[in-house]
């Protein structure tokens, strides 16, 4: 799209902007900068799944993270690489309490208990600003106790629920309502937890 930052031009290009012109050919050219006159607008997911680096960089007090990426061996590697961006772009430092108890149990089908962790942001005092703290919340999909019926034989029939592959993204109603109803528990037992609602209050 138009940098917003630049006034338009004088002419306009005969044809649209597009994936093609100016985008590759810019990104080629070394000429995708913030005072092009062309941007490309992205997701991030390319540099941060999260998408909480730039709270961080405007130092946030609260950010609640949503980690829905493919993570069938619980590796938790988005919110890895979010801590390691955090620690050596701003001198941030990142700690979660409890991500252990997110991980469904060693026994097959045994569901983990809850779905967050509570997080302490450490912000260094940086230009001009003094040292602060923030909180972060984090959810992250995981199978879960004690979910309707429905989502639990869902999650029979396709054992890598909730981190099936990300490229189908034409989910057929069945698997778009178990993910639905376990965000939804999943976000409701956060909110419920007296810890979360303290930190966000």
């Amino acid at each position: 799209m138009r940098n917003p930052a630049r006034p338009p031009a004088e002419r306009e290009r005969r044809l649209p902007a597009n994936l093609l012109d100016p985008g590759i050919s810019a990104a080629l050219l070394g000429e995708l900068t913030e005072s092009a006159r062309w941007v490309t607008l992205a997701d991030g997911g390319d540099f941060d799944d999260l998408g909480v680096y730039e709270l961080l960089r405007r130092r946030a007090a609260v950010i609640v993270a949503v980690d829905a990426t493919e993570d069938g061996d619980f590796t938790c590697a988005a919110l890895g690489t979010l801590v390691e961006l955090a620690r050596a772009d701003f001198g941030i430092e990142i700690a979660l309490d409890g991500l252990e108890r997110l991980q469904p149990g060693s026994a097959p089908g045994d569901p983990a208990g809850r779905a967050h962790a509570l997080g302490r942001v450490a912000y260094p005092a940086r230009d001009g600003l003094p040292a602060d703290e923030g909180v972060l919340v984090y959810l992250k999909a995981t199978r879960l106790a004690g979910v309707p019926t429905d989502v639990a034989a869902y999650a029979r029939l396709h054992p890598a629920f909730p981190h099936q592959c990300t490229l189908d993204q034409f989910f057929e109603e069945r698997t778009f309502d178990a993910y639905r109803l376990l965000g939804r528990i999943a976000a409701a037992r956060m909110l419920d937890d007296p810890a979360v609602a303290g930190a966000l209050s």
